[in-house]
């Protein structure tokens, strides 16, 4: 005998995206499920919440509950920091680069064949991630070790550990980029993307060498940036934003931008997708990598810096000197000796 119909069976289903419940959180016939987020796309196995027509305090009490999980080892101290509020709010190119750090991080085994990401998390000493950093390259491991003092800082202010081991752990030196992208070089690679139709990755190279910018910069920028002064440039890690006055050059950058979109569909982004959507990093990073291209993007900023006949510090929104010595590759001609 077919009992009561349940009224989440005959109503329709709720647009969670209007009521304020948590993340990854869904309806699914009678009950509100979790499915935790494990990046790269990937989702973990659904968790029962709640009967679908709790209330949304109801289903934040249900998911509080199983999101205070123990957390006894350095992976599992790794998931809760990438999955609270406060790594939610930074950047999500910041988002995507702590995510890789925590997998090698939790994946890297030692002599024994045991995985870091097994360890005891209270155990850890400031030993322990030397010992790590040392056995790491120099660049992957200083983005590694900075990840474990934001995730450590973030448990000890939680009480889930007592001391963060990462606090005081001496960098490894890092041999400064001295790479100095060509003329040539540029052109190259530039008429190569307008050749296979890569308009968006020609486009990209041109603003960032006119503007000095970071990738993630140049597909940030909307139509609301294209000011009658010029291209308002919103720069990221602490740099001055700035507004870059028009040039010729500059404008047919933007102009080959709009032409790579779909003209029949209307979007904010300057660099954006077949439906509208803002061009993603990953996305013309993989464009980027199809050119074979012997010089990586963040080096077309380098040679924007290099190339500026002025106040290189002003030109690539630097604070300080030192900052934008870092950028100026170009060799210096100095005359011979009389």
């Amino acid at each position: 005998m077919t009992g009561p119909t349940h009224p989440a069976m005959t109503l329709p289903r709720p647009r969670t995206s209007k009521r304020h419940t948590p993340p990854y959180c869904e309806i699914k016939g009678n009950w509100w499920y979790h499915r935790p987020y494990l990046g790269k796309g990937k989702f973990g196995p659904r968790v029962r919440l709640c009967l679908a027509e709790s209330t949304d305090a109801e289903v934040w009490e249900q998911y509080r509950k199983i999101r205070r999980a123990p957390v006894n080892t350095l992976a599992q101290l790794l998931d809760a920091f990438t999955s609270s509020g406060q790594f939610k709010q930074r950047a999500p190119a910041t988002q995507n680069s702590y995510r890789k750090c925590a997998e090698r991080i939790k994946s890297h085994t030692n002599s024994k064949g045991l995985r870091f990401g097994d360890a005891d998390a209270k155990a850890i000493t400031p030993g322990t991630i030397r010992k790590y950093l040392d056995l790491r390259p120099p660049v992957a491991g200083n983005r590694e070790v900075a990840l474990l003092s934001v995730a450590y800082g973030w448990a000890y202010e939680r009480d889930i550990v007592q001391a963060n081991p990462a606090k005081g752990v001496r960098k490894a030196t890092e041999k400064p980029r001295t790479l100095y992208v060509t003329d040539d070089a540029y052109e190259a690679i530039r008429t190569k993307a307008i050749n296979k139709g890569a308009l968006h990755v020609a486009a990209a190279m041109e603003i960032a060498y006119l503007c000095r910018a970071r990738l993630s910069e140049v597909l940030a920028l909307t139509e609301r940036d294209c000011t009658s002064q010029g291209l308002h440039l919103k720069r990221l890690k602490g740099s001055d934003t700035h507004i870059i006055a028009w040039s010729d050059r500059l404008h047919a950058a933007l102009d080959m931008a709009r032409r790579y979109g779909n003209a029949n569909v209307a979007s904010i982004h300057l660099f954006r997708t077949r439906r509208g959507h803002r061009l993603q990093v990953s996305s013309l990073q993989s464009a980027w990598q199809r050119l074979e291209a012997p010089f990586r993007f963040h080096d077309i900023k380098a040679k924007g810096v290099s190339d500026f006949d002025g106040d290189r510090r002003l030109a690539a929104g630097h604070r300080t000197e030192s900052a934008a010595a870092i950028y100026d590759r170009a060799l210096k001609t100095v005359p011979a000796t009389r």
